[in-house]
């Protein structure tokens, strides 16, 4: 089941099995090496566990951080599309 990638042999890749349908992709051999694939290199080569889930915390609440940042920027776009539209619109 696990595969080097083909830039580094040092890192390790899950196979992720073949799914032909929506509720396949969410099983769980399916999901757990997907998720595990997106992990940094930093991340899953750790030696110790505990590390692991330290370094694991640290990078899911920063993600949180950058996900919050990006939903806020994306409502103050549209807010500032909206009252340019509006503002545009009142002067025709």
């Amino acid at each position: 089941m696990l595969r080097g990638r083909l830039r580094s042999s040092s890192t390790v890749l899950l196979h992720v099995p073949r799914s032909f349908k929506t509720i396949g992709d969410r099983a769980f051999p399916v999901a757990a090496a997907r998720v595990w694939n997106m992990l940094s290199p930093a991340i899953t080569s750790l030696p110790s566990l505990q590390t692991f889930k330290r370094a694991l915390k640290t990078e899911r609440t920063v993600l949180q951080i950058v996900r919050q940042r990006t939903l806020a920027a994306t409502a103050a776009l549209t807010l500032a599309y909206y009252v340019t539209f509006t503002a545009a619109r009142s002067f025709v």
